[in-house]
């Protein structure tokens, strides 16, 4: 073990993080990978902090697998306490609880890039949610889903181009952008070269 591949790793995550939080998870993988069980557990706990969060909240089986393997003196962590308890909820579907807990001030400054871009993600996906499965909604079902408060969920639904009418908010769908000639084009050309390779066979 050479201390400048830790060193390595380190910069790199600290410059992922800056730069583009969603890719500091390789670098953790990596870290991982290369330096499990032969470093300290007070330089590998930041790598597993950055690792966990970044599984939410599409990965949340790999999330739990990684809670599994990780030592018990990193467990003990209060901040990785934490995230497996949003783990936890995630998997429970408990979103206002999670929202909650994602809410409240971080001791970490590394980790407060993904909370933020994890939040943004969960309204994100239960906007559109909304939007493809009602055509009405209470303000204040609506503004429990998306982890925010009556004027803040008003805002956001405004923002979304949806209409407030008294105690509901009308969603309304994007629309879909009608297919380009370009993509026509490539079409017809697949068509034709599977119509060939069954001429052929």
């Amino acid at each position: 073990m050479e201390p400048a591949s830790i060193q390595q790793f380190q910069e790199n995550l600290a410059a992922e993080l800056s730069q583009d939080p969603k890719s500091a998870l390789k670098t953790c993988e990596d870290f991982e990978l290369e330096h499990c069980g032969n470093v300290e557990p007070s330089i590998s706990l930041p790598f597993y902090r950055i690792q966990l969060m970044s599984y939410l909240p599409h990965d949340l089986v790999n999330a739990r697998w990684l809670w599994e393997r990780v030592p018990e003196v990193v467990k003990a962590d209060p901040e990785m306490q934490r995230i497996w308890e949003v783990v936890k909820m995630l998997w429970n579907q408990k979103l206002p609880e999670a929202y909650q807990l994602l809410g409240a001030s971080w001791a970490s400054t590394t980790v407060q890039p993904l909370v933020t871009l994890l939040i943004e993600e969960l309204r994100s996906r239960k906007i559109q949610l909304i939007a493809d499965s009602h055509s009405s909604i209470a303000i204040a079902n609506c503004s429990q889903l998306l982890g925010l408060n009556r004027d803040e969920a008003i805002a956001r639904c405004t923002a979304e181009g949806w209409v407030v009418a008294g105690e509901f908010v009308q969603p309304t769908k994007k629309a879909i952008e009608p297919p380009t000639s370009v993509d026509i084009e490539r079409l017809q050309a697949l068509t034709n070269y599977v119509c060939a390779l069954d001429v052929h066979t």
